[in-house]
């Protein structure tokens, strides 16, 4: 077997060890997929037996696309919502959160797209999420009382935030900036400056807590907005493309949760 079939060999044992996880070994995907897997293992056998012995292979073979195919349609739109929102009083913002988790979740099964792309898109339904989530926060957790949220986002944003080391000139145009933020609705501040407070506010990176670094990570990624991940291939940010190549699935999932639950003891 050559390494791009061992390798997506082992990529569909992997998303079947974790649909038997989730579902448990007596489901009836499970079980149809561990016995189509079965028979794709076979058919490379006896292809490769076959062609050992300079043969051709036999017409009653199963083609290896059509059982790949059919795992697939067992793995693909199977998944279950991974993050608890029941906690959203908001009917409208829970109904979204829930379709956004959803469609993240189905993507990571997708195995039809290579796995950077399915990352690419898992990432880019996160930021919906937390988009989502910090919005939410923010209305409620501010909703009576704005001077309060202005203060918050000024406190922990150092584009705002006036310190003793800032010369005249720095002082002045913080000042500014802060007049200026102080006009803005919630719905017209940037997701950049809420996700900054809200990180500053509530993670310390010092204690090896990386959630607000891969928050605006997210949100940069969303914010380039190039198809099939040519982000990679155009080298177009080091540090971005540092956190599509060693992030993984369940760290983009691990921040969503740190943010819910964040959210769920300050409101």
């Amino acid at each position: 077997m050559d390494a791009q079939k061992l390798k997506f060999m082992i990529s569909v044992q992997l998303e079947i060890d974790k649909l038997e996880a989730k579902l448990g070994s007596n489901h009836q995907d499970v079980i149809a997929s561990k016995a189509l897997f079965q028979k794709l293992s076979q058919t490379e056998i006896q292809q490769k037996n076959a062609k050992n012995n300079n043969s051709e292979c036999c017409d009653e073979l199963i083609p290896i696309k059509s059982d790949t195919e059919a795992i697939r349609s067992h793995l693909e739109m199977r998944a279950n919502i991974s993050i608890d929102y029941e906690f959203i009083n908001n009917d409208r913002v829970k109904k979204q959160l829930l379709k956004d988790n959803l469609r993240m979740e189905n993507i990571r099964l997708n195995l039809s797209k290579d796995e950077l792309t399915r990352f690419y898109e898992f990432s880019i339904n996160a930021f919906y999420q937390i988009e989502e989530l910090l919005n939410y926060f923010y209305h409620i957790k501010f909703e009576s009382d704005k001077d309060s949220m202005y203060t918050f986002l000024i406190a922990n944003n150092l584009n705002y935030k006036v310190t003793d080391n800032d010369d005249e000139t720095k002082k002045a145009d913080k000042l500014r900036k802060q007049n200026e933020l102080k006009n803005k609705s919630l719905s017209f501040i940037t997701v950049a400056d809420k996700i900054t407070a809200f990180s500053f506010g509530y993670f310390n990176i010092q204690s090896g807590n990386y959630t607000g670094s891969t928050m605006n990570s997210l949100r940069l990624l969303r914010n380039e907005d190039l198809h099939r991940c040519t982000i990679i291939e155009k080298n177009r940010d080091e540090k971005l493309n540092k956190f599509l190549f060693y992030k993984n699935f369940d760290a983009i999932r691990d921040a969503i949760k740190n943010v819910v639950e964040i959210i769920k003891t300050k409101l």
